[in-house]
């Protein structure tokens, strides 16, 4: 990779700061960022980039930086979580709002639906309120099915699936994949992101 010309080094470090001034660089490295940080997950980065510079131009340009984000940006939570529903993403919400605002380790799905109901006091977020319970276990099963959650089940009860009952729920998302997952999702109600940091639930009375 390395040619026999005196000035090449310089002339790589300028092609790589030009690189790195690019807006598509800038935010490709920025939502690679906020899911990555550690140096393990930097040298990779830096790999993915060397193996794509071109040989014939000698330089890493804009293009190789921003394809190699993109190939390394597969995060399974937010892939999954960008294709749920818009209910699924509330029901990730209410979790993450029960461990972090109400700082609960785990809770039941009975205290779940109670804070999906809570939400649904806001006026854009009414429909949280309107689906039935057979619904909001159908919506939370899929979730569980994706490994967004963990749950132990306690029973089903005479009638079936709409009876089925959860205790020791925890949400394994990282805060950060939320929110990311939230800014991609095509039908992401909007403002929901900002229900992850709600104040007044920051001294709200424990559920």
């Amino acid at each position: 990779l390395c040619p026999s010309e005196p000035d090449f080094v310089q002339q790589w470090n300028l092609s790589l700061r030009a690189a790195m001034l690019n807006a598509e660089v800038k935010n490709a490295l920025e939502q690679f960022g906020r899911l990555e940080n550690t140096p393990a997950s930097v040298s990779k980065m830096a790999c993915a980039i060397l193996s794509r510079v071109n040989r014939s131009l000698g330089k890493v340009t804009a293009l190789d930086i921003v394809d190699a984000a993109k190939s390394m940006d597969r995060n399974p939570f937010v892939s999954s979580l960008t294709g749920v529903t818009p209910l699924e993403l509330l029901l990730c919400v209410a979790m993450y709002r029960m461990h972090r605002a109400r700082q609960r380790p785990s809770f039941t799905f009975d205290a779940l639906a109670q804070e999906l109901n809570e939400m649904g006091s806001k006026e854009q977020l009414t429909h949280a309120k309107d689906c039935g319970r057979s619904v909001l276990v159908r919506a939370f099963e899929n979730l569980l099915t994706l490994g967004i959650a963990t749950a132990h089940k306690s029973g089903s009860g005479v009638r079936g699936a709409a009876l089925k009952e959860y205790k020791n729920i925890v949400f394994v998302v990282a805060d950060e994949e939320l929110r990311e997952a939230i800014r991609r999702h095509p039908n992401a109600i909007p403002g929901l992101a900002d229900y992850m940091e709600h104040e007044s639930l920051r001294a709200a009375h424990t559920v």
